[in-house]
């Protein structure tokens, strides 16, 4: 049995934590007991403590890939850890990142920083093809209903909401930033649209228990610190019966190998902002996470009646090869809380 620092348990599973004492930073990798290549391949601690070893160091670690890869980061004369273990009960938690405080408002900042032109590139979208195509795909999900309570998590500068609002239910509209919730008031004024929106943390959305008959979300779950407990929280401001329709993609893994330079949606990011997106995929947990299977496994853990992942929507969301589409494949997962509804 390898020694350890220290370790603790999800559910029924033994989980191991080794402890690297990098400069002014330490990581912790939890791996599941089981994975016996770990062992042999990942050192109880391994101590960059001077320049003189430092690069000795590094290249006697980065032979220990594919299980674990570390990079040097130049500026600040540390190390960023990932690991390529595609498991379940995987995680990567770093000391710095229990720093909530700290990491979401570096997270607000950079999307206060893009609010403007975001705010730009979702009005395209408002007044392209993709209107109908979203519009088309969200009702699909209602069965024809009208006036449901809808809760748009996350809802940036408001494009869910004016899609569903404009179809006759009552909608929020949710988000971290301030800069995103006033532009979608702006928006939604503008178009004569009527609905809320609420500077508010997702992971802490401060409505009473089973308030809404749907939450809706894109492309939020990859920034949030901790993706679970929004889930958590989403399902007990949910109605039972209610759905969860959650539209996302594994930003960080396409971004860390491709880069960001190039893509349509970052036409309008400087080089700082580029830079800050990369640093912020690093502080996160998630962006390591095998999705969207973690988010059916958690889901259904949680107790939700029925949870499915659609991995291909992306084709059908963006049928055109024009500046909506994204190279990353997209998957929406839809989950039904447990419970007779009204």
């Amino acid at each position: 049995m390898c020694e350890t620092d220290e370790g603790r348990s999800i559910g029924s599973k033994n989980i191991i934590t080794w402890v690297f004492p990098f400069p002014e930073k330490s990581v912790r990798i939890y791996l599941r007991s089981g994975l016996r290549q770990c062992r042999s391949t990942v050192r109880k601690r391994i101590s960059i403590s001077d320049s003189e070893n430092r690069q000795r160091d590094e290249r006697r670690i980065y032979r220990q890939k594919p299980v674990v890869c570390i990079r040097r980061c130049v500026r600040q004369a540390s190390l960023i850890v990932r690991h390529e273990v595609n498991d379940m009960d995987t995680a990567v938690q770093r000391d710095y990142y229990r720093e909530t405080g700290t990491v979401k408002k570096r997270i607000e900042n950079y999307w206060n920083g893009r609010s403007e032109s975001f705010m730009e590139q979702r009005e395209e979208e408002l007044h392209s093809g993709q209107h109908q195509i979203w519009a088309e795909e969200l009702l699909s999900h209602l069965n024809g209903r009208t006036g449901l309570k809808i809760l748009d998590v996350g809802c940036g500068c408001g494009f869910f909401s004016m899609i569903l609002a404009e179809s006759g239910h009552d909608v929020t509209g949710i988000d971290l930033t301030e800069g995103m919730i006033v532009r979608g008031r702006q928006l939604a004024e503008k178009y004569g649209i009527r609905a809320e929106f609420y500077q508010m943390d997702a992971e802490k959305p401060e409505f009473p228990d089973e308030t809404f008959d749907v939450i809706v979300s894109r492309n939020l779950t990859w920034t949030l610190p901790h993706p679970a407990e929004a889930y958590e929280q989403w399902l007990r401001v949910l109605k039972p019966g209610g759905i969860l329709l959650n539209y996302d993609a594994e930003h960080a893994r396409y971004h860390m190998s491709s880069g960001l330079e190039g893509e349509e949606a970052h036409r309008m990011l400087s080089q700082g902002q580029m830079d800050e997106c990369m640093r912020i995929y690093h502080l996160l947990p998630v962006s390591s996470w095998k999705r969207p299977d973690w988010d059916v496994f958690f889901l259904k853990q949680a107790g939700c009646a029925e949870v499915t992942a659609d991995t291909r929507i992306g084709k059908r969301l963006f049928p055109h090869d024009d500046q909506f589409r994204t190279p990353y494949p997209v998957f929406r997962i839809k989950a039904v809380k447990g419970g007779e509804s009204d």
